[in-house]
């Protein structure tokens, strides 16, 4: 959302986005699709976090239920992808 109000706050100061300045957003918010210039974004694999978020709990509650260790705790990696939108399309030579 702040990546929405620097095009604006870019748009009033008179620079071009991308032929001044690349933006980037990220969290690809639905309105980054729709807003003049389109917005590129880093999608940060919401479903997936969700997923192993889910996942996590429900081993952790299987655990509590049985008696069993409760898993350690531990850094979870999931991947993320650039959408490439019109804020930051290189210029044509």
């Amino acid at each position: 959302m702040l990546a929405l109000g620097a095009l604006r706050g870019l748009r009033d100061a008179g620079r071009g986005v991308p032929g001044d300045i690349a933006v980037v957003g990220f969290g690809n918010v639905a309105q980054a699709a729709y807003c003049a210039p389109t917005l590129s974004t880093v999608d940060p694999g919401r479903e997936e976090i969700a997923r192993r978020a889910v996942a996590l709990l429900a081993e952790r509650a299987q655990a509590r239920a049985t008696g069993a260790l409760l898993p350690e705790p531990g850094h979870h990696m999931v991947g993320f992808r650039l959408v490439e939108r019109e804020s930051s399309a290189v210029a044509s030579e």
